[in-house]
């Protein structure tokens, strides 16, 4: 559901309280003409999210975050990158390009990698992100 801040019942988090273990949710955030990527883990009794925002445009002012997210994404995150990356209006290009890196390149294929190569070499999230939109967009195989 896109969040409206005229409708109370927009900002209702979807995401069942209780995740099916071993599984990793992939869940776009959508407000005010930006989209953002929260990705949820849960373990035992453990809800590990990382929230990709590549504007900063959704997780740059407190009050905003707080608006858009619901109260559980604030426990135990990772908020990626620390500075903005993106460029004017380009959030769907980068949400694209998360989503096909994700799904297709093998360095992502769990929580566990897809957190280590987001936190340990931030750089090469980078990297993998543009050659994912390069190869879908201009047939390009590798652009790094």
């Amino acid at each position: 559901m896109i969040p409206d801040v005229l409708k109370k019942e927009t900002f209702e988090e979807n995401i069942p309280d209780k995740l099916e273990e071993n599984t990793t949710y992939l869940e776009p955030t959508i407000y005010d003409g930006h989209i953002s990527l929260v990705i949820i883990f849960e373990i035992k009794i453990h809800k590990y999210i990382i929230i990709l925002d590549m504007s900063r445009y959704h997780t740059n002012s407190k009050k905003l975050l707080k608006s858009i997210y619901p109260n559980s994404i604030f426990i135990q995150n990772f908020i990626y990158p620390k500075i903005p990356k993106q460029n004017e209006s380009s959030c769907c290009l980068w949400f694209y390009g998360q989503i096909e890196c994700l799904l297709k390149d093998d360095n992502y294929i769990s929580f566990k990698s897809i957190f280590y190569r987001v936190k340990g070499n931030q750089i090469s999230y980078y990297i993998d992100v543009i050659n994912a939109i390069g190869k879908n967009f201009y047939n390009i195989d590798y652009l790094f």
